[in-house]
C-alpha cells in the first residue's frame, strides 16, 4: 500500500536537509521538499526517484527566511496529510 502521509524537510538543496530528505526515502517515506534554489530541488527529486521510485516527491521552492513565502508555503502544503 502507498503511504498517504508526507514529511516536509526543509534546507533539502543541500547538506543535512539533502541526507534527511535521502533517509526518509529510502524508508518510503513521501516528502515535500522545501528549498531556496530549483535547480538542486530537481537534482534531489531525481536522485530520490533512483532510491525510491515508489514514493511522491513535492517540491517547493521557497525562503523562509521570507514571511510571505512562509506563509504561503503553509498555506500550500495544506493539501497533503503531513506527519507529525
Amino acid at each position: 500500500m502507498k503511504q498517504q502521509y508526507y514529511a516536509v524537510i526543509t534546507g533539502t538543496s543541500l547538506g543535512i536537509g539533502r541526507l534527511i530528505a535521502k533517509a526518509f526515502a529510502k524508508k518510503g517515506m513521501n516528502i515535500i521538499a522545501v528549498a531556496r534554489r530549483d535547480n538542486l530541488l530537481v537534482e534531489l527529486k531525481d536522485e530520490i526517484a533512483d532510491i525510491n521510485p515508489d514514493i511522491e516527491v513535492i517540491v517547493k521552492k521557497c525562503d523562509l527566511s521570507s514571511t510571505e513565502q512562509a506563509i504561503a508555503f503553509y498555506h500550500s502544503r495544506t493539501h497533503y496529510q503531513v506527519q507529525v
